[in-house]
C-alpha cells in the first residue's frame, strides 16, 4: 500500500512538473508571438513608408517630365525663331550686297 500511495505521489510530482513545463513553453510561445507581431507591425509600417516614397518618387517623376516637356517646346519655338531671324538677316544682307553693287556700277 505505502508504494502504490508513493507511486501515486511521485505521478502527481511528474504531473505537476509537466504542468509547469508546458505553462513555461506555453509562455515562450506567447513572448515569441508578440515579438513576432511586434516584428510585422514594424515591417508594415516600413513597407507602407516605402510605398509612400515610391508614389511620391513617381509623382515627381511625372512633373518633371511635364517640365521637360514644356522646356523642349520652348527650346523648338526658340529654335523655329532663330531660324526664321537667320534666314531673314541673309535675306537683308543681300539686299544690302545688292544695292551697294548697284551704286558702285553707277559711280564708276
Amino acid at each position: 500500500m505505502a508504494t502504490i500511495q508513493q507511486s501515486y505521489e511521485t505521478l502527481d510530482q511528474d504531473i505537476q512538473s509537466l504542468q509547469n513545463k508546458a505553462i513555461d513553453v506555453l509562455k515562450e510561445v506567447n513572448q515569441v508571438g508578440e515579438a513576432m507581431s511586434s516584428q510585422m507591425q514594424n515591417l508594415q509600417g516600413k513597407a507602407d513608408d516605402i510605398a509612400t516614397m515610391a508614389g511620391t518618387s513617381i509623382d515627381k517623376q511625372q512633373e518633371l517630365l511635364q517640365k521637360q516637356s514644356l522646356a523642349l517646346e520652348g527650346l523648338q519655338s526658340l529654335t523655329s525663331f532663330l531660324s526664321k531671324a537667320l534666314q531673314e538677316s541673309r535675306y537683308l544682307s543681300l539686299l544690302n550686297n545688292r544695292k551697294r553693287k548697284g551704286r558702285g556700277a553707277v559711280r564708276k
